[in-house]
């Protein structure tokens, strides 16, 4: 893989790279404007979604650009705020699908912009998808390298469990015991496992004791969950034929509210576990889970146009 250029990222560098070996568990961030699907209507029906909101006193800043600030959320101080997002759907336009968000709500840093200090939208941490059938379509949305995994949700009672997991290349010696020089071998690792107790209906007085614990506006003037339809914050990357990158922007997209079914919220559980491949239980710390929501959803939505909202070569 070529390294072809570095972004200030809080006085480190984050790379942006091409991808001239292609790994079939990652593929490269597509160009906002030029989707790799037709901008037509996509619908998703039959969709079960389970989300918590925690707080992490990680630093973030391998992820996250300069550009972008992180959200203290009022309930955790001297913290950063950070979203877990699961859920299958298993009837939409591009087929069956599953797939895990770890996000991180943004406001904007960049001195003299009329936006700057606002919440701009959620940025992806690190995006994972089922099946190969949403590599491309699921690369404009997340606006990171995507992964591949399983993604279990199961129903116990009033709880929901939500499983990601994801091969883990590592080398073994006769013993099974971790060795570098060990033959390779492939194990399933839980990377992330969500638990959420429906105990009560998602009524306004959740909705103020969410907004009240992370400073998020839950709710739009319809009164429709409006954190699920944030803007997503992206790093939009074309990389040029002669070597080098002919785009690099930070580009905000809006997705129209829409009202899920059967919300249900309570207690919540998450644990984040490291493989060789994956070390997100190292990178990402829980220290405080501010509780979850569990929902339905179908719906319906076509491609929108973008926003720039900085532009790195025009203004390095």
């Amino acid at each position: 893989m070529a390294v072809i250029g570095a972004i200030p990222c809080r006085g480190q560098a984050l790379a942006f790279e091409v991808n001239t070996n292609p790994n079939p568990n990652e593929v490269q961030l597509t160009p906002l404007g030029a989707p790799p699907y037709e901008l037509a209507s996509f619908q998703f029906r039959d969709c079960e979604f389970t989300t918590a909101f925690f707080a992490t006193s990680s630093d973030l800043s391998e992820f996250v650009p300069d550009e972008l600030e992180t959200i203290e959320p009022p309930a955790a101080p001297g913290t950063q705020l950070m979203i877990v997002f699961g859920g299958e759907c298993p009837k939409t336009t591009l087929g069956p699908c599953a797939f895990a968000l770890m996000l991180a709500p943004v406001k904007l840093n960049i001195p003299g912009h009329p936006e700057v200090g606002n919440i701009v939208g959620i940025f992806p941490i690190h995006s994972f998808v089922l099946n190969e059938n949403y590599y491309k379509f699921c690369e404009i949305i997340g606006g990171c390298p995507l992964k591949l995994g399983t993604v279990k949700r199961k129903e116990k009672g009033s709880k929901v469990v939500v499983n990601f997991e994801r091969k883990d290349i590592r080398p073994v010696n006769m013993n099974g015991e971790f060795d570098i020089e060990g033959e390779v071998q492939k194990k399933l690792s839980t990377l992330i496992k969500l638990t959420v107790d429906s105990q009560a209906p998602l009524d306004n007085a959740a909705l103020q004791m969410f907004e009240q614990a992370t400073g998020l506006p839950f709710r739009n003037s319809e009164n429709q969950l409006d954190f699920i339809f944030s803007p997503m914050v992206n790093l939009k990357l074309i990389p040029s034929v002669e070597g080098g990158v002919d785009v690099v922007q930070l580009t905000r997209v809006s997705f129209a509210a829409q009202l899920p079914s059967n919300a249900m919220f309570g207690p919540a559980s998450l644990n984040l576990f490291s493989s060789v491949a994956d070390p997100i239980g190292e990178n990402i710390s829980v220290d405080v889970v501010f509780g979850g929501i569990n929902f339905d959803f179908a719906f319906e939505f076509g491609w929108p146009s973008g926003q720039m909202l900085h532009d790195y070569l025009a203004e390095p």
